[in-house]
This record gives C-alpha cells, sequence and structure tokens, in this order.
C-alpha cells in the first residue's frame, strides 16, 4: 500500500493536474425587435420580427462557435451560429 502511495505521489509529481479550471464568464442579452429594428418586447402573432442577442464576457474572442435556437413550445423556429 505504501508503495503505491509513493508511485501515485510521483506521478503527480511528474503530471501535475491544475487544480482550477478556467471558466468563461458570459452574459448574453436577447431582445425582439419590430420589422424596422425597434425593440417591441414581445412576439405579435403573424407580424415580422428579428431577434438581437449581445453577448459580453472577457474571453469572448477565444470562442469557437455560438449557437442560438428559438423555440415556441416544443416546435425549433429557428437555429443559427455564428
Amino acid at each position: 500500500m505504501t508503495k503505491l502511495l509513493v508511485l501515485f505521489l510521483g506521478l503527480i509529481m511528474v503530471f501535475p493536474v491544475p487544480l482550477q479550471a478556467e471558466e468563461i464568464l458570459l452574459e448574453a442579452h436577447l431582445d425582439v425587435l419590430d420589422q424596422d429594428g425597434y425593440p417591441q418586447g414581445y412576439i405579435r402573432p403573424r407580424q415580422p420580427f428579428a431577434l438581437e442577442v449581445v453577448i459580453q464576457g472577457e474571453h469572448v474572442l477565444d470562442l469557437v462557435k455560438i449557437g442560438l435556437k428559438v423555440f415556441d413550445g416544443s416546435t425549433l423556429l429557428y437555429q443559427g451560429e455564428a
């Protein structure tokens, strides 16, 4: 048992593992816009609308992909990536 403990401690010294992973903190804000691009705050039935997503954070440029999915209940209305 002592040999295994010494071997384990030796492996930790040779191959250190970081104790904390770097977290990416993002803040996303979603606005509903009317057909002219002005905020309307809600979606009207059978009226054109646009979605504007603003993402802020320290490491935003390091992200590979950002996806957006819009659902109405369980029906997928829109899916996009940037």
